[in-house]
């Protein structure tokens, strides 16, 4: 009675153990890229030399930069379980700086620059909202408080959509458009983080018994980082549009 209580338990804390570093090694990995990209937003918005030279790289090669952030987005996306772990590594790292190059130029244009004395307030206050929904939704996600499998197919028509809606704004933009695109932005990459965490609860499920080493968690934490970064870069920016 004894062994099988001392094995009950042993089981529970490895299933614990998975869970604990699937979790950690995602949140690592997206809190790395988001450390990388509010220093680099924060050097461009503080810094007037640093903002020129970022202004300018992203005014001549932004065709360039474009078509690496979108092939980063499709080899990370599709190519992840191919790639060794080095090279998986380099990539995400490359999409990071690709990121923080786009994203602290934009909310340069956007207001948050060296010349609005706020400008520096705003970048920590913009990075504190996404910040509290994410907790929000995470704690929703990982304690499987919503079950956010049922809002899968609406979230993949409702991205469409923005896409769609973004494409529109080209043509027959205004500021009430803009402020109702950024919210519906907002509403859609916040259910994206709670559906990102829901599904790394449920991985880690599903790997518990199947005896993964350690390296093969740091991927598989390293994929969910990534996906956690998008949504967390999105809602960055959405949030930017809203406040601008």
């Amino acid at each position: 009675m004894l062994e099988k209580i001392k094995s009950t338990f042993k089981t529970s804390a490895s299933k614990n153990s998975v869970k604990n570093k699937l979790i950690s090694y995602s949140l690592m990995w997206m809190g790395l890229g988001v450390m990388i990209i509010f220093l680099m937003s924060y050097l461009v918005l503080s810094v007037p030399e640093i903002s020129n030279i970022f202004i300018r790289i992203a005014n001549e090669f932004w065709i360039i930069l474009l078509i690496v952030n979108m092939a980063l987005i499709l080899g990370l996306s599709f190519f992840a379980q191919r790639l060794s772990l080095k090279m998986l590594i380099l990539m995400y790292i490359v999409f990071i700086l690709v990121e923080g190059l786009f994203l602290s130029t934009t909310l340069y244009y956007f207001g948050f620059g060296v010349d609005n004395n706020n400008g520096i307030k705003n970048l920590f206050l913009l990075f504190l909202a996404p910040s509290s929904i994410f907790i929000v939704m995470g704690f929703l996600g990982w304690f499987q408080i919503f079950d956010f499998s049922k809002i899968a197919p609406f979230l993949f028509f409702a991205t469409i959509g923005l896409i769609i809606f973004s494409i529109l704004l080209l043509f027959f933009g205004g500021p009430r458009a803009e402020k109702w695109y950024s919210l519906f932005g907002i509403i859609i990459f916040s259910l994206w983080i709670g559906f990102d965490i829901w599904w790394i609860q449920r991985t880690a499920t599903e790997i518990e018994s199947s005896g993964n080493s350690n390296e093969e968690l740091v991927r598989i934490g390293l994929i969910f980082g990534i996906r956690l970064f998008i949504d967390f870069v999105n809602l960055l920016i959405y949030f930017a549009r809203l406040i601008r």
